[in-house]
């Protein structure tokens, strides 16, 4: 968080009242976020998921979190002190799947996003980030067209495709020279 005012994180592995964990040593930081987890159930195997929003105390926004359903998705309205608003949406998306369950939770996802978009025409600005699991370049994905239709309709670009951008990918398997917009 020196670098930066704003950071999304996704696989955090922690349980709702573990949150503050993640800035117990930044003092400048605030979190907001949701566990992956539910909390009611006995884990059973390794922790999992979980997103969360971390911004720095000295921006003096006023954070108002917005309640999901899904728990890939962490959300709020930050209000600056010049009364500019921002809805911050940060998703774990599932991971890119050519069929079955994980897309149809893609896409419930994506689509309680553009619910909270539309209930808050009063932003001025959106921005929705974390990790969508979705390489634009796999054609077989069913969850490229959806994400790709979720952007036109709320006149999104990736900041893949941004002129500043540096990179036009995050990962790249040094056997095979294949690169990805995908961690895997």
């Amino acid at each position: 968080m020196q670098q930066c005012h704003v950071m999304f994180l996704q696989e955090h592995w922690y349980m709702q009242k573990d949150l503050p964990q993640l800035c117990k040593n930044m003092s400048d930081v605030n979190i907001i976020g949701c566990s992956g987890m539910d909390e009611t159930v006995l884990l059973m195997g390794r922790p999992y998921g979980g997103c969360a929003i971390l911004f720095r105390k000295s921006l003096n926004w006023y954070v108002e979190i917005i309640d999901t359903e899904s728990r890939r998705i962490c959300a709020c309205i930050c209000k600056d002190p010049s009364g500019m608003k921002m809805l911050l949406c940060n998703l774990y998306l599932p991971c890119d799947v050519s069929s079955g369950t994980a897309a149809s939770e893609f896409c419930s996802t994506i689509d309680e996003v553009s619910s909270i978009i539309a209930e808050h025409s009063d932003i001025d600005f959106v921005i929705v980030g974390g990790d969508l699991n979705t390489d634009f370049n796999r054609v077989r994905s069913v969850h490229v067209a959806p994400l790709r239709e979720f952007g036109n309709r709320h006149s999104m670009r990736l900041c893949i495709d941004h002129p500043a951008a540096k990179v036009a990918f995050i990962n790249m398997n040094e056997c095979t020279g294949i690169k990805s917009t995908l961690d895997h």
